[in-house]
């Protein structure tokens, strides 16, 4: 039967849920769901729903009508109060108003049995309603049933009597007559204990049950007119009649014939039961299972080894139906054989699952077949559990084995016999060779050009000897596509001597990790090294450079000459020269030179001018240029240094103060000492371009290598899957993108002064705009605020290239210098343009620079502290860049209050 269930609606009431579990509980229901109060009256006119589900709406005013109209029109249909809670009041007060039962959201597994109990108690009201109404109904129909019940009485063939409770016989039928061998009224007469053998012990219990419950049925010893007696049934029943009257009807049975025949039959079953004694030793003494199975698939008969193989006792399975053991996955193809069988079509073998009594799966070998006689099924099985586990591990085992070998991280397979035939080759070996299908192929046969190479010489002694053989970083030349032209592949390999069960030699196992591409790269990396070697070498300015414990690793020509010496490379620290002296001429420890500084306090050292002194006593004045290699974990790794030789350079700056000098003296020689100036002069201004053609090819060729090792360490990167490695990488990585930093802006600022102003029209906001997105991706920018308002009343012309220059690194260091935590960190660009210059304005909340540092931070290289992270380059080139664009740069700072840049620089549009 569906039950209808309406569920008034209201905001916080989840009909989803009540769904969901009225589902899972398997209820039989259809729902509908009442938005208003004229759709809860018309839904129950028409829907004629059995029960009503509804929540805190019924407390609502509107809903209270619909209660009312619930209470008068339709009382009998049950409401249940379904919510998270209630407090007690609310709830008196619902109940009183006609709410059946209350479920909480907590025990909403309580909800089916809630809907059942209250239309269960819907249905006693029903019942009792009608009953009342049918009482003067029955009174008028009984009359007109008394006579099919005299019929069914008379024509009983069991002996009926009617009687008063514990008194005279009234009624007794004709079969009662022939039974006792009376007459009617020689019954009526006779009374009950004449005809009860009342010395049977059976009558007392048989009176007390009756009393107790009204009814009573059980065997007793009856006697007949003539004296004898018989076994008889007797079914005793108290009733009342019309008036009230306790009356008992008695309805007796003859068991006599049915008594011999039980004689007889017990007879019969004992000599049967001796013939199947015997069988059933001879049943129980096998280890199979041996039964029998009835048309309605209940097993009829089966043996003791239903114990040892299925966990019950004979007695346990006996009339139960075998399908309810049988594992549910082999339910289907047990009821197709069970007809197969049926038909007359014998299943000799087949094997199937059954249930242990302690829930194990059992594994059964059985055989069936059909007795049209007897119909019966007689089946045999075979517990082969134990096989099965064998199995199901040997199949384990192997797939566990074969998953390994196709999951393995290495190439591998084996090959069988002396012709080394392909019998198993995992995914990577196929990918390795580049070959399908090879399985039952000889290795001659998929890669022929093996032979010229000496494999097969070294597979044939690990065939022979047994003894394994092991190579890294072999050498193996395949030939892809067939047409001669071979790859090399560096392999780590392993040959190993593979055996049969008897231990004999019967192939070769082989694995094999291609490292083709790391040592391609190691390669790579290598001759780069070397690149940058014979690049300092042949450097025509001093170079070298020196390990992490400052002793040098490589030097260059013109270094020794600088020296005056070749040092011991690995051993001499820091510094090749005999001596070092500062400018003021005195002694400089090793341990103090500018490249031990550098390494020592991880900062770039230039512009420190020393004296070196050969062994000879020679001097020469140098411009070391120390700097650091760091790696990620901000360990000093190494440096390099570049001795700038100044000497002539000085002499001839020493020379003109010797001529300045003459000059305030010597008036008369002024012409001449001019035409000298100009001499000197022209031989600095010489000096000084092929310096800055020297940097700006120096700086040119180092990116070139750089370039080339950052490649290198992307594909080392990629395959590489050591987490140290990795580590390795990203210290190399950063070192290399602050050395290419370094050379970037030595490189812009040998353009700045190499090249002329180009001028263009340049539209200030859209480039800051876009400097700004490009960085973005700096890890530091995250939570920065960038304000731009810039004004850009007429057009703006300048060099592009030196204007994107400038903002680039104002910005830049604004965002690295900013503060990390701060939550209201900015970045302002305030701007105005008219006909005769653009004022920009930088600011930010960063950490400011201390006043002591102001003038400072535009020389070169300077940098306030070790720590910090540029080369002290990039303010010099900005204020450089400015004044060649005819412009200002101011700085205003406080510390922990922000930086203010202030930039003045010239419209070209005139």
């Amino acid at each position: 039967m569906i039950t209808k269930i309406a569920i008034l609606k209201s905001a916080s009431f989840e009909i989803s849920l009540i769904n969901q579990e009225l589902d899972r509980t398997g209820f039989n229901y259809t729902c509908v769901n009442i938005e208003s109060i004229d759709d809860f009256e018309s839904t129950l006119q028409i829907f004629h729903p059995n029960i009503i589900i509804a929540g805190y709406s019924l407390l609502d005013t509107t809903w209270k009508k619909a209660l009312k109209f619930r209470n008068k029109r339709y009382p009998l249909i049950p409401i249940i109060f379904f919510s998270d809670n209630i407090d007690a009041e609310n709830g008196i007060k619902l109940i009183k108003k006609g709410v059946s039962d209350i479920v909480f959201k907590h025990n909403i597994s309580a909800l089916d049995q809630k809907i059942s109990q209250a239309l269960k108690e819907v249905s006693l009201i029903k019942s009792n309603v009608l009953s009342q109404q049918s009482e003067e109904v029955f009174k008028d129909e009984l009359w007109r049933n008394e006579s099919k019940y005299r019929s069914l009485i008379e024509n009983s063939m069991d002996a009926i009597l009617l009687t008063v409770k514990d008194g005279q016989i009234l009624e007794a039928n004709a079969a009662a007559c022939g039974i006792f061998k009376m007459t009617q009224e020689e019954i009526c007469k006779s009374g009950r204990f004449d005809i009860v053998d009342i010395t049977d012990p059976r009558l007392a219990i048989l009176l007390s049950e009756r009393n107790n419950t009204g009814r009573a049925k059980g065997e007793l010893t009856f006697k007949r007119k003539d004296g004898s007696c018989f076994p008889g049934e007797v079914t005793s029943v108290v009733f009342k009649d019309v008036n009230g009257c306790e009356m008992t009807s008695m309805t007796i049975k003859d068991l006599s014939e049915h008594k011999k025949a039980e004689q007889q039959l017990a007879k019969t079953a004992l000599e049967l039961q001796e013939a199947l004694n015997g069988l059933h030793k001879i049943l129980n003494a096998s280890m199979d299972l041996i039964c029998s199975i009835d048309a309605e698939e209940r097993i009829v008969q089966i043996n003791a080894a239903s114990k040892s193989i299925w966990g019950y006792e004979p007695h346990e399975l006996i009339g139960k139906k075998y399908s309810e053991f049988i594992h549910p996955e082999d339910q289907e193809t047990i009821f197709n054989i069970d007809q197969d069988v049926r038909n007359g079509n014998p299943v000799k073998i087949f094997e199937t699952r059954i249930i242990h009594k302690n829930g194990a799966i059992v594994y059964i070998l059985l055989s069936a077949q059909w007795d049209e006689v007897d119909k019966l099924i007689y089946c045999t099985a075979k517990d082969i559990t134990e096989k099965k586990k064998l199995e199901k591990a040997y199949l384990v085992e192997r797939q566990r084995f074969l998953d390994i070998y196709d999951q393995a991280p290495s190439a591998m397979g084996i090959i069988k016999g002396p012709d080394y035939v392909y019998e198993l080759a995992n995914p990577l070996y196929l990918k390795l060779i580049d070959k399908k299908d090879i399985i039952g192929k000889t290795i001659m046969e998929v890669l022929p050009e093996l032979k010229s190479q000496g494999i097969f010489e070294l597979l044939d002694s690990v065939y022979n000897t047994g003894e394994p053989f092991i190579s890294n970083e072999m050498l193996f030349k395949f030939d892809f596509l067939g047409n001669g032209n071979l790859v090399d592949k560096y392999l780590n390999i392993l040959y190993q001597a593979h055996r049969d069960s008897d231990g004999s030699i019967d192939g070769i196992l082989f694995f094999a990790v291609d490292v083709t591409e790391q040592v391609l790269s190691r390669m790579k990396i290598e001759e780069s090294e070397k690149l940058y070697r014979e690049l300092i070498r042949e450097l025509p300015v001093a170079a070298y450079s020196c390990d992490a414990e400052g002793k040098i690793t490589i030097f260059n020509k013109a270094a020794a000459a600088l020296w005056g010496r070749e040092p011991e490379i690995g051993k001499d620290l820091w510094c090749g020269s005999w001596n070092i002296l500062s400018n003021a001429g005195q002694e400089i420890p090793l341990n103090l030179c500018p490249m031990a500084i550098a390494m020592k306090e991880g900062r770039t050292m230039s512009g420190m001018e020393i004296i070196i002194e050969r062994e000879n006593g020679e001097r020469r004045y140098v411009l070391p240029h120390a700097v650091p290699y760091i790696d990620a974990a901000g360990k000093v790794t190494g440096a390099v240094n570049m001795l700038t030789d100044i000497t002539e350079s000085k002499e001839v700056q020493q020379a003109l103060e010797l001529r300045n000098e003459e000059l305030a003296f010597q008036h008369d020689d002024q012409e001449k000492q001019a035409v000298a100036l100009i001499l000197a002069n022209t031989d600095l201004l010489k000096t000084n371009k092929e310096l800055d053609r020297f940097v700006y090819s120096v700086s040119h060729d180092l990116r070139s290598p750089l370039t080339s090792i950052q490649g290198l360490v992307s594909i080392i990167e990629d395959e590489s899957k050591e987490p140290e490695t990795l580590a390795h990488v990203q210290m190399i990585k950063s070192s290399i993108n602050r050395l290419d930093e370094f050379i970037r802006k030595i490189l812009i600022y040998s353009q700045n002064n190499r090249t002329g102003i180009e001028v263009e029209t340049i539209t200030v906001k859209k480039t800051i705009m876009n400097i700004v997105d490009s960085l973005q991706n700096m890890e530091q920018a995250k939570g920065i605020n960038f304000e731009i308002d810039i004004h850009e009343d007429t057009t703006f012309s300048s060099d592009q290239l030196r204007f994107n220059t400038i903002l680039e690194n104002l910005i830049s260091n604004a965002i690295k210098y900013h503060k990390p935590i701060d939550t209201e960190r900015f970045i302002k660009v305030i701007g105005k343009v008219d006909e005769e210059m653009l004022q920009l304005q930088i600011s930010d909340n960063g950490i400011g620079i201390a006043t002591k540092y102001q003038d400072k931070i535009f020389d070169m290289f300077f940098r306030i502290s070790s720590k910090s992270e540029g080369s002290g380059i990039g303010l010099y080139i900005v204020k450089d860049t400015v004044e060649k664009l005819e412009g200002s740069i101011q700085v205003h700072s406080q510390i922990n209050d922000g930086t203010t840049f202030d930039i003045i620089l010239k419209n070209f549009t005139l």
